[in-house]
């Protein structure tokens, strides 16, 4: 077993002062056996830290990485697996899966690790594994854009209590996580443990993507173009009647952030298996996602 920590576009000190102190919490130095990083670190301090926790750290250059010393890719050799990474910034347009995967043919590899979106993913396509860590920081991009997300419904039961901290939620979808195809497993949550190489002190078993928002009743917010009586015409008996036009019903509001979410990932690899644990900080509390994929014989 081999477990190796993806990160990157954390933009220190440009963008943001740290990573997340809840993150750094979890990170255990000594448990973790490689780090790749897609690039965006910017300062001297966060690689010595990274150095920390793993002794072997590889990166790729970012746009604004000023060490000429890191390549534009690598290619890593983990068994049986071939895992590529680049930062992302070279594929045009950006974050297309297409694009990717023409980059994964080009590098003859089963799995590609990029960044750039300073957005989460993680999809099978073409028999080949994509993961983008997203942004560890959360850094602004003004290349970011949110995710399309499905209608919301109503929840089946509202009553509902949160699973217990501590716990995380497994999502899969067979041999790999498709783009918005995972789903859950049985009619309750699976309880996973967190990978050795982190502690689950602060990890919530809340699902990974961020909580549905409610826009408020139609029937508290004030009229759109309404008029108000005026008290001297309302004892006008030959004043003309005014009506107003039905208010429309407000916008719904999405359900994800403006800006990106701070998220890592974790391999855990054995053979041709790898196990992806993802984390993000969604509302102040650490979330969980857990991804399979298995390399074609």
């Amino acid at each position: 077993m081999v477990l190796v920590l993806a990160l990157g576009d954390l933009h220190i000190p440009l963008r943001t002062h740290d990573l997340p102190a809840k993150f750094k919490k979890l990170l255990v130095p000594g448990k973790i056996q490689q780090i790749v990083c897609t690039g965006n670190v910017c300062d001297r301090e966060t690689w010595e830290y990274l150095r920390g926790v793993a002794p072997d750290v590889r990166s790729v250059r970012g746009e604004y990485d000023e060490n000429p010393a890191l390549p534009p890719s690598l290619v890593l050799q983990h068994g049986p697996l071939r895992i590529g990474l680049l930062h992302g910034h070279q594929v045009v347009p950006l974050g297309d899966t297409e694009a990717l995967s023409a980059v994964a043919r080009k590098m003859d590899v089963d799995v590609l690790i990029s960044g750039g979106t300073h957005r989460f993913e993680a999809f099978e396509y073409g028999s080949r594994f994509f993961i983008n860590p997203g942004s560890a920081t959360g850094a602004f991009s003004p290349h970011w854009t949110p995710a399309p997300t499905p209608p919301t419904t109503a929840p089946a039961n509202p009553s509902a209590t949160t699973p217990e901290i501590g716990s995380t939620t497994e999502k899969t979808n067979g041999n790999g996580a498709g783009a918005g195809g995972k789903e859950n497993e049985g009619d309750g949550e699976d309880q996973v443990p967190a990978p050795g190489g982190l502690s689950n002190s602060n990890a919530s078993s809340v699902p990974g993507s961020p909580p549905t928002t409610t826009s408020a009743d139609a029937t508290t917010s004030p009229s759109v173009g309404s008029v108000s009586a005026d008290p001297s015409s309302s004892t006008d008996p030959a004043a003309p009647s005014t009506t107003t036009a039905p208010t429309p019903a407000p916008e719904p509001i999405s359900t994800y952030p403006p800006s990106p979410i701070p998220s890592f990932a974790l391999l855990d690899i054995q053979g041709t298996v790898i196990t992806l644990y993802v984390y993000q900080l969604v509302k102040g509390e650490v979330v969980v996602e857990k991804i399979h994929f298995r390399k074609p014989t």
